[in-house]
């Protein structure tokens, strides 16, 4: 990353300190945003709205209107990840799970719309007898009925219910460990218990699903032997040939300090009242020879959930000399998976499964802990929220968005035009008394100036558009609330009384409806999100920001345009912009000049060729790519730190 993207990226992630408040989350979850992309963005990081378009409309954009004006826009757009985005709870069994008593069930859960996974869970509700919430897909330890539970990512419901009848628990994601940081909303979820053929309370004999796994190591080192077995309330007992070992009743045996005398056949044997069932040996060989370069897991990998035609990466890694990795799946080696990573490319209901890494090398061998990958029901998203900041005012300072609704019926937004309040954050010379106006065409079609005296004042309460983070919005602050019809559309900031100064513009989709809901899919969206901006070096280059929700990879176009930008009248454009994509602070794309692109031949396909009537530049940008869901961050600059006017836009293909 250069100095310019290094500066900008660092603006746009030095504020995550400020998103561990539980008032921040308390108004952004109901926009389905990210409690700390209001503040980031304040910040010139970027935040986000939604794109996506039908392939009549994808291109029906409102950059005319903004090419066409006199206006100059300077706006920042960013991204921030968090656990308070992701409202959408995930099972490996919807919801309600049938279950029958005397059989073993188990549900694992995550959530969606977020980068980074819940490190804890709040856990409640009532819970069918038998079973109880676990960190892990299996063993017997760590299990919690109520309250705090710290997991990598992954929560478990399991074990045997003994009771028939219909049961509700409730649940809800952590940023961080021990209930810390930002919080998802409550998720409920129902088991229907049926009862079994003894009527509710019968027992399952144990089985077993997964074996003790044979070992190699040097005298000294330390062995671990574990299984996994289903029925109801079984216990433990390890053995050494056919001696049962004094004390060894745990889910796993660990051996420390182990000696030649260690070594031999390992079997476990597990009981319930309704029988009983003996593992197949693991046979543990100690090398006499002790060597300090054994291998030892350093890194285990994590628990996923995703949905299909996702990419999935498993990452593990093993301290020792001269070490050879070998992934498995369910305790099979996957042939050809010998590295320390292991990538599972669109992934289908098959691929789901108990995944570990096992390191060798002449001393021993070691296998990872087990990371479940879950397969969840497709959810197809979308590209969410919009938010421009610039110098605003009358004349050429006005400060101007653009975005189209596409499909059939109203959809609700909120477009909100900020000023005074923007001093709570830090920013100087914040735009006095803002005027907000939203024009169809030419036609102002509603307007606001104090949003404290919209005649829907009671429903912006409500839907708490009163509030800019944890700040109440200055009453000169202004905000227009309503349902509009399909079209493209411009949203104006100008200063009231011919004032000037810095100005935020923000339009949100008001729908709560999440992907998956049959309900999302027919809905209008907000699509092909515009803005044009003076384009200047460091932290002033144009950033544009955007989630892509659901757990369906979305293909996603962005343009960097500057020297088409004359076609439109505009001057002082940027003359070669560079276009650069990031996830997090990592860059996983760039273009400079969109006919060297190596997809050119599909980007002609979809018309990214073309501005309007105008061929594109050759020295404009375009990234056309398969992006997961997660959050992403484009930037805009000039090569050899050159300046200009620059137009950004992001459009959903997947239509």
């Amino acid at each position: 990353m250069d100095a310019e993207s290094a500066e900008a990226a660092a603006a746009a992630t030095n504020h995550f300190s400020v998103m561990n408040s539980t008032p921040v989350y308390r108004f952004a979850r109901w926009f389905n945003l990210p409690a700390g992309v209001l503040i980031a963005l304040l910040q010139r990081s970027p935040v986000l709205q939604m794109a996506a378009s039908a392939a009549a409309t994808v291109f029906r954009s409102p950059a005319a209107n903004i090419l066409k004006a006199t206006f100059t826009a300077a706006a920042a757009l960013g991204a921030v990840d968090t656990v308070a985005g992701a409202t959408t709870l995930t099972s490996s069994s919807a919801s309600p799970l049938a279950a029958t008593s005397g059989t073993a069930a188990s549900v694992a859960f995550g959530v969606l719309g977020t980068q980074t996974a819940p490190e804890s869970w709040s856990v409640g509700g009532t819970l069918p007898p038998g079973m109880a919430f676990y960190s892990t897909s299996s063993g017997t330890s760590g299990a919690v009925s109520s309250g705090i539970i710290n997991t990598a990512g992954t929560l478990y419901l399991r074990g045997t219910p003994t009771t028939a009848g219909n049961y509700t628990v409730s649940m809800t994601a952590f940023q961080f460990g021990s209930g810390g940081g930002i919080s998802s909303p409550e998720f409920s979820y129902t088991i229907d218990v049926a009862a079994g053929s003894d009527g509710g309370g019968g027992t399952t004999a144990p089985t077993i699903t997964t074996n003790p796994v044979s070992q190699t190591v040097n005298v000294g080192a330390s062995v671990t032997f574990s299984v996994v077995a289903a029925g109801t309330t079984p216990t433990y007992q390890w053995n050494k040939g056919t001696t049962a070992i004094t004390g060894a009743t745990a889910v796993s045996l660990m051996l420390t300090n182990v000696q030649t005398s260690d070594a031999g056949s390992y079997t476990v044997t597990v009981t319930n009242s309704a029988g009983a069932v003996t593992s197949t040996a693991a046979t543990l060989t100690v090398n006499a020879t002790t060597q300090s370069t054994a291998p030892v897991i350093t890194q285990n990998p994590a628990s996923q959930t995703v949905g299909p035609g996702s990419s999935v990466t498993f990452t593990a890694a093993a301290s020792g000399t001269g070490v050879t990795y070998q992934w498995n799946k369910g305790g099979t080696a996957i042939p050809g998976a010998t590295a320390a990573t292991l990538t599972l490319p669109a992934v289908q209901a098959g691929d789901a499964g108990d995944y570990t890494l096992t390191a060798t090398n002449t001393t021993g061998s070691v296998t990872s802990a087990i990371a479940t990958l879950v397969i969840d029901t497709p959810k197809p998203g979308r590209l969410i929220n919009l938010s421009v900041r610039s110098q605003a005012g009358t004349g050429s300072q006005t400060l101007i968005a653009g975005f189209i609704i596409s499909g059939s019926g109203d959809k609700p937004v909120m477009i909100r035009g900020t000023g005074p309040t923007l001093a709570n954050f830090g920013v100087n010379g914040p735009l006095p008394d803002p005027t907000l106006n939203l024009f169809l065409g030419q036609t102002v079609v509603a307007q606001n100036d104090n949003w404290a005296s919209a005649p829907n004042q009671d429903a912006i309460v409500a839907a708490n558009g009163d509030h800019e983070g944890t700040f109440a919005l200055d009453p000169k602050d202004s905000i227009i609330l309503s349902s509009l019809a399909p079209n493209g559309y411009t949203a104006q900031i100008t200063g009231n009384g011919g004032t000037t100064g810095v100005a935020l513009v923000e339009v949100f989709d008001t729908d709560t409806t999440q992907p998956g809901d049959p309900a999302f899919a027919g809905q209008p969206r907000l699509t092909n999100i515009s803005a044009r901006s003076q384009v200047g070096t460091g932290a002033n280059i144009l950033i544009a920001g955007f989630i892509i929700n659901g757990n369906v990879p979305k293909r996603v176009m962005i343009r960097a345009s500057g020297a088409t930008l004359t076609n439109f009248g505009v001057h002082g454009v940027l003359a070669d912009p560079i276009l650069k994509l990031f996830s997090g602070s990592t860059m996983i794309a760039q273009n400079d000049n969109w006919g060297d692109a190596p997809n050119v031949s599909e980007i002609t396909v979809a018309n990214g060729n073309t501005e309007g009537s105008f061929s594109l530049d050759p020295k404009d940008s375009i990234l056309l790519m398969t992006l997961a869901p997660g959050a992403y961050t484009a930037q805009v600059s000039g090569v050899n730190s050159t300046t200009g006017v620059g137009l950004i836009e992001v459009f959903d293909l997947d239509q």
